[in-house]
């Protein structure tokens, strides 16, 4: 499966961290939008399927990274069970039964892919002073690289012929199959880099 270079041993070292203990984890009620590489780890590691635990929603007009699909404007996020991420485990003290395979902007939060605490940060105080007293810059790094690589497909994407949600996760695989190797993401770059001169010269 495509992943950051370093994800698995950022989310290794992420499981010993005890920042949500005694906190309800809020946060977790939240719609966080989710990457192809997101959806790709959880299927692999947890044994899912996309329509396990993904909703595909309208995206709103300031959702950065909206999929163009089927006449609609969607984006992807975590499915709720009685209003927070069905993945959510009250009896943990990491409150995440994927912490292994959680999604990039979970890993990072409460920073945002800035290395910035977000504006709307939900954590208690003294949770939030343990996360700047460690911030874990490699976590933001492996977040940040997953989150660059989705904007340039779902951006390659909504650039083409479109298609249904279906196409639209097709399309996105092979992009990520294209990463595995030197040769495919050279390529796949190089295609992107006459995109852009196009885009340039139509604009």
């Amino acid at each position: 499966m495509p992943a950051s270079p370093i994800h698995e041993t950022i989310s290794n070292l992420r499981s010993d961290l005890s920042m949500c203990m005694g906190c309800d984890a809020p946060c977790c009620s939240l719609r966080p939008e989710l990457t192809t590489y997101d959806v790709a780890r959880i299927m692999e590691l947890e044994g899912k399927t996309v329509l396990d635990f993904v909703d595909f929603v309208d995206a709103a007009r300031d959702d950065a990274l909206p999929i163009a699909a089927s006449g609609r404007r969607v984006k992807m996020t975590l499915r709720k069970k009685d209003g927070v991420c069905m993945f959510f485990d009250r009896s943990s003290h990491l409150k995440c039964s994927i912490n292994h395979s959680k999604p990039a902007v979970c890993l990072a939060y409460p920073y945002g892919f800035s290395k910035k605490l977000g504006s709307n940060v939900m954590c208690p105080p003294d949770n939030l002073s343990k996360a700047e007293a460690d911030v874990r810059l490699d976590a933001l790094r492996d977040s940040e690289w997953e989150h660059a690589r989705y904007k340039e497909i779902v951006s390659d994407w909504n650039s083409g012929k479109g298609g249904a949600i279906a196409d639209f996760m097709l399309f996105a695989a092979k992009e990520m199959d294209a990463e595995k190797s030197p040769i495919g993401s050279a390529l796949r770059h190089a295609r992107r880099g006459i995109i852009g001169i196009f885009r340039k010269r139509s604009c």
